[in-house]
């Protein structure tokens, strides 16, 4: 295995080296390029300080000359002017002005001429800086990326052998508790067998069969089942073995470690210690241990408020037990389904009504923490899922040109949401949690995926064009198609999802006519005034294939509709926090209380079978 390890590192340092090497290179020859065009540059910031000066020496000459042309005329007129006849003064007179009207004409235009090339120079001298500083951050980027490469070389070994030594540690810890299993199982058999010779030097042989036989009732495996009428489905707890009970079958109970067992094992355990208090009559028994289950499930919930699993459990847990002080409760409506053999098992002395009320309230807290919990593993996903991810080829040409460069890859695709979603279902099925609190779960879940996405849209001008209406429909469509692959059609998660559904179309429809108009208000349904009038204002048209939407069109949505819902919602974002009451359902349970295997592994052999 060392030698696989090692192997693998030289291959992996291989790649890395080959990787730094094309990197640099590239890095070279955006270096040289940069260098090439900082001498561009240069080159033409020289031009353009020649023509600077060319057309200060110009405009200097013109006014030289206008100047001259006046003098010349005045020594003239002073000269000459007693020898000309007044029409002949007029006539040279008017022949110089338009001598000097050419002059300054052919100026202006050669002024014009320098201005335009000068208004040339400083657009390329701009673009050309633009272009330098985007080689420049493409040159940090790689460098960036480099570092990075490094690091993640490092890390990558030393990762991969601290996960081997984790495994192997786990298998060690395994074998230890066997074996520390073993060794006290083995250390109460000679203390049997010890007893049993003193007993058979006491009493005789008569005295050490009998004593034998209660070994072995004692000894007995706690899940093995005994035979028929030995076991009523009651389990009797001490006083003082309360919170010992709590530790092992609430704090410290984690069904892996229990093959074979029911996820709800630990609900039905509570219930049967509960029959048998009842049974005896014992209030003050049902009071603390119920105290002592509310506040071991509310501290073993708080102590895994990151762990999905554990949240999830204890949810299965509080439920099923819930129902199970309604199905052995006084109420007969909850009885219907009961078989002839449950009935007999139902509570005799007590109503736990009231414990039925407090432990639905904390089934509810666990179900918004259940929540809130999926949400932050999901939000940072939805944005980057739905709305930046490329998942249609052939659509890159419809984006904005307003962007010199394209964005970077997300983070997250659709696929890693979906991902995500299905690890889920799969966990709170994997405690057999009702389907119908799980369909409620994943309608908030995917009603947070639906107004995340929605406010992004209208937030972001840049995100409403046509390629963002058939890249979000493509996207929403494999949503609802996981949830009809996973039977969760019918729990009102398609019925959230129809704002983004709508939104998406309203980015593909024409929005040109009055019939478009009259179109769009039938379509959009599930939107608000406001976000409609929000997405028409931002839409984004393809380059030269569409144009803006005008405003007299907007102006005809808004009033359309207006006139069909004076009185409607206003809202323009959509409240991402927002939660749907949870209705929690009476199940009734199949399992028969006196056939439930108890595996010997969880350890309860200090509670009395009755």
């Amino acid at each position: 295995m060392t030698s696989n390890l090692k192997e693998e590192k030289d291959a992996l340092n291989q790649q890395i080296m080959e990787q730094s090497q094309e990197l640099e290179d590239q890095l070279r020859r955006r270096a040289a390029e940069s260098q090439e065009l900082l001498c561009q540059l240069e080159g033409e910031r020289a031009r353009y300080q020649n023509l600077v000066k060319e057309r200060a020496r110009l405009e200097q000459c013109c006014e030289n000359l206008q100047d001259e042309v006046a003098f010349q005329k005045q020594n003239i007129a002073e000269i000459l002017g007693l020898n000309r006849s007044p029409e002949k003064m007029v006539e040279e007179d008017s022949m110089m002005e338009e001598d000097l009207k050419y002059g300054y004409d052919a100026a202006r235009v050669s002024n014009k001429l320098l201005e335009s090339q000068l208004q040339e120079q400083q657009q390329e001298l701009e673009g050309l800086r633009l272009d330098a500083c985007s080689l420049k951050q493409l040159s940090k980027q790689q460098q960036s990326l480099i570092q990075d490469l490094q690091l993640q070389q490092e890390e990558g070994g030393l990762q991969h052998q601290l996960v081997q030594l984790k495994r192997e540690n786990l298998d060690l810890k395994g074998q230890l508790e066997r074996q520390e299993k073993n060794m006290l199982k083995l250390q109460k058999q000679l203390q049997t067998n010890m007893k049993q010779i003193q007993d058979l030097t006491a009493s005789g042989e008569a005295r050490l069969l009998e004593q034998k036989v209660k070994v072995e009732e004692m000894e007995r495996p706690f899940d093995v089942p005994c035979p028929a009428g030995a076991f009523g489905g009651m389990l009797g707890c001490k006083a003082e073995d309360e919170g010992r009970l709590i530790r092992t079958i609430i704090t410290d109970f984690k069904p892996q470690h229990s093959p074979g067992a029911l996820p709800t094992l630990p609900a039905y355990v509570l219930f049967m210690c509960f029959r048998y208090a009842d049974s005896g009559h014992d209030e003050h028994g049902i009071r603390s241990l119920f105290a002592a289950v509310v506040s071991g499930i509310k501290q073993v919930v708080k102590k895994h408020s990151e762990d999905f699993g554990v949240v999830a459990l204890w949810l299965a847990n509080t439920c099923c037990l819930t129902n199970c002080l309604r199905q052995y409760g006084g109420d007969q409506s909850y009885r219907l389904a009961n078989t002839p053999k449950q009935n007999q098992h139902c509570l005799g002395n007590f109503d736990l009504a009231s414990h039925c009320q407090s432990l639905g309230d904390l089934a509810i807290q666990i179900y918004q923490q259940l929540i809130c919990m999926a949400q932050k593993k999901l939000k940072p996903m939805i944005v980057a899922a739905m709305l930046e991810g490329k998942t249609i080829l052939g659509l890159s040409w419809a984006r904005s040109t307003s962007y010199r460069k394209q964005p970077a890859a997300p983070a997250y695709t659709l696929d890693s949401l979906l991902q995500q979603l299905s690890s889920f279902h799969e966990e709170l099925g994997r405690h057999q949690l009702e389907p119908v609190v799980v369909g409620q779960a994943f309608r908030q879940l995917l009603f947070t995926i639906s107004s995340m996405a929605l406010n992004y849209l209208l937030l972001r001008s840049n995100a409403c064009s046509w390629s963002q209406g058939i890249l979000l429909s493509c996207n929403v469509s494999q949503l609802e198609e996981w949830l009809r692959a996973k039977g969760l059609q019918q729990s009102g998660a398609m019925e959230v999802l129809q704002p983004l559904i709508q939104a998406a179309q309203l980015l593909q429809v024409k929005k040109t006519t009055q019939e478009d108009a009259e179109a769009i208000c039938c379509l959009c349904t599930a939107l608000t005034t406001p976000q409609i009038v929000k997405i028409l204002q931002a839409y984004t048209p393809a380059a030269g294939l569409e144009e803006h939407v005008s405003p007299s069109f907007i102006s005809s949505v808004e009033n359309r509709l207006a006139e069909r819902t004076p009185a409607g919602p206003c809202q323009l974002l959509v409240d991402t926090a927002h939660l749907f009451p949870v209705h929690l359902p009476f199940s009734c349970s199949p399992v028969q209380l006196d056939e439930l295997c108890i595996p010997d592994s969880i350890n309860l052999t200090f509670l009395t079978r009755v």
